[in-house]
Parts: C-alpha cells; structure tokens; sequence
C-alpha cells in the first residue's frame, strides 16, 4: 500500500495493515513492516524552525515522522513558511489538507524503497491512483492503472482505466484485469511479450507541459518556451523534472530522476522567469550576478533568453555542472517527468488594477 496518510493515522482506521507486505506512509517518508511492525523513515524529521514559525502564526498541524499536515483554509501559510526559512520542501494539496515534506521525497521513492526489500523490480508493479499525487509512483511501475475518476491527466498516464470509481474500480476490475493482464513472474502484458510502460506518457507529459506554460501571459509564456530550448541544448543528456507547484513553475536539470541531484532549474511566476542554481551559495561569482541569501539557492532573473548566452552566467552554469555530486550522462537524451501539481496554485498573471477614471476641472 502507497498512502499520504499519517502511519499512526491509518493505524487507528483500518485494522487490517497485515494484508499488506509493506505500507508506504506519508507519501513516501515512512516504510512500516506490518509482519514486525517495525518501521523505517524515509526522510528527516520535520526542522524545528519550520514547526515554530508555523506555530507562531497559530497554523494547527498534525506532525508524522516527516510529514506535516495541516487543513486547506491555512494552504498560504505552509509555502510561506518553506520559502520564508529557505527549505527544500514541498506543498501537496489532498481532498481539503496541506501537507508539506522535502521535495526528495514522493510516493514514487518510498515504493522504490519498498519494492527494494521486497526484491520486486518497478516494471513487475502494478500502480492504481486517481491523482496528482498519484502519478509518480504511477510512471515508476510497470503497468499503471487509474480508477474510473481519477484527474484526466492521470487517466492518460494509466495503460489501464477501471470501469468502476474508487476502491470499486479496483474490486470489478480485478477479473478483468487478470484477462488483460497475466500476471506471471515476468509480468508479461495480455497474452505474450515483455511489459512496456504505455508509450502515451511521453507525449501526455508534453501536452500537460504545455497547459502549465499557458497560464502565464504571453511574453513569459514566450519566454518559458525560449529558455527551456536553450537549456534542453545546454542539457541534453538530463532529465527535466517539472512542477506546477503552488507558487512557482519550474523545470529542474537533472542528471538522475532524484530531485536532490539537479544541478539548474528554471522558474517562473507572475513576477518574471528565473535560472535557479540549486547549490548556488558556494559557487564563485565574481561578476555579482546571483541573487538570494539562503544556505544553499540563488538565483538569476531572466529579462531575455539572452541572459543565458551571458560569459558571466555560462561560467557559473559550467561551474554547477563541474561541482554536481552525480555527473550528467555522456550520451542519451533525458526525460521529461512531471513531478508534481498542486491543486492550489497562485495566479501565474499579475492581477492589474482596474484604471480609476477621473476629470479635471478648469
């Protein structure tokens, strides 16, 4: 089982955890072993700073091991709080909750942890999801699945759609699905041949890309589009890891599928477009260009696309890329993987004041 629920939580609502082989918890941050019942995190605790900001500003918080939840009418008070301190987190939004964890972390790694000790590969899993929070663990498996009302974009990802909603989707399904799919020690799909990821998700992913960018007004929407096709060429072999998040658009450069190994990303808002160098602060700049004061980021605003063709900003983005913990690939092409969408998001166009009008007298 894959959940975003809190483990104590789902503990004290259903009582037949031993069902399961393991139970991923807190969209990723916890492992638990039902047959021992012990229990493995996945992520760090929550930072004590980021508890006491939020409590200071009267946020009511439930805290699992990594996980910290809170309810929707505070939704502006979490991402404020993570950008305020400068943390590596991020904001999912679940059925009237905010919940927030290191950006690391996803449902998709606390599976992989799982399948790991369970010595299952990922292309012999079966995922069922309905949502966005859904989706990478959903591209992580073999074969994908979503329920009759999961979100469309989950729909296009899935090789299989239940006919059924929720829970019944799974349950009327079952035979079914065990008339498309045999499930043997190989996985193979219908009746011969090794099981292959839907080859619609590339292309789904590139569509979904696109619904992000157009939400910003055209000279940023031009701008997006003409900033990605100088990095996709400055980065060939990464992978690009896209957010539609609640306060920004960004695409990390990434030389594995781990969003803690991106070297660069691009950003964007309602106020411009951005180059993000994840671990900007200890680069040398002796130019001035970065901007920011937290540990690890900084940053550059984009005016143009010609910014990036800049001496000054091509030295630093060869630096990031000569001080990356994992190298980039030599060969190849990456993905494009979208990562994460939250449901709730600021406005990606500057709201304008309406003109008051007036008369002057002679």
């Amino acid at each position: 089982m894959v959940t975003g629920r809190e483990l104590s939580d789902l503990c004290n609502t259903f009582s037949q955890t031993d069902l399961f082989d393991r139970i991923v918890a807190e969209n990723g941050a916890v492992l638990y072993r039902p047959g021992d019942r012990s229990i493995a995190a996945l992520a760090p605790l929550p930072p004590p700073a980021f508890l006491e900001l939020l409590a200071k500003d009267a946020v009511p918080i439930s805290v699992g091991h990594s996980i910290v939840a809170t309810v929707e009418s505070y939704e502006h008070h979490v991402p404020s709080a993570i950008h305020d301190l400068g943390l590596e987190w991020h904001v999912i939004f679940n059925k009237g909750s905010v919940m927030a964890l290191p950006s690391e972390v996803t449902k998709a790694t606390g599976l992989a942890a799982a399948l790991d000790e369970l010595q299952i590969k990922p292309e012999q899993a079966v995922a069922v999801g309905d949502a966005e929070k859904d989706q990478a663990f959903l591209r992580a498996c073999g074969l994908a699945v979503a329920v009759a009302n999961a979100l469309p974009s989950v729909k296009e990802l899935a090789s299989i759609v239940t006919t059924k909603p929720d829970g019944r989707g799974r349950r009327a399904d079952r035979s079914a699905g065990r008339a498309r799919v045999r499930l043997t020690a190989g996985f193979a799909r219908h009746s011969s041949g090794p099981m292959t990821r839907s080859t619609s998700a590339p292309p789904a992913a590139a569509k979904q890309l696109e619904t992000f960018i157009d939400k910003f007004e055209p000279k940023h929407r031009t701008l997006i589009r003409q900033a990605r096709r100088a990095l996709r060429a400055r980065f060939p072999t990464a992978h690009e890891l896209a957010y539609d998040n609640y306060n920004f658009f960004v695409i990390g450069y990434s030389p594995t599928e781990r969003p803690s190994d991106a070297i660069v990303s691009l950003t964007a808002a309602a106020n411009g477009v951005g180059l993000c160098f994840i671990r900007g602060a200890t680069l040398r700049d002796p130019k001035k260009v970065l901007q920011g004061s937290g540990k690890q980021t900084r940053f550059i605003r984009l005016e143009s696309v010609d910014v990036l063709a800049r001496p000054e900003v091509e030295a630093l983005i060869a630096a990031a890329i000569a001080q990356a913990k994992t190298a980039l690939p030599k060969t190849g092409r990456g993905r494009l993987i979208i990562r994460s969408v939250s449901a709730k998001q600021r406005p990606r166009v500057r709201s304008r004041r309406p003109s008051t009008g007036g008369s002057t007298r002679r």
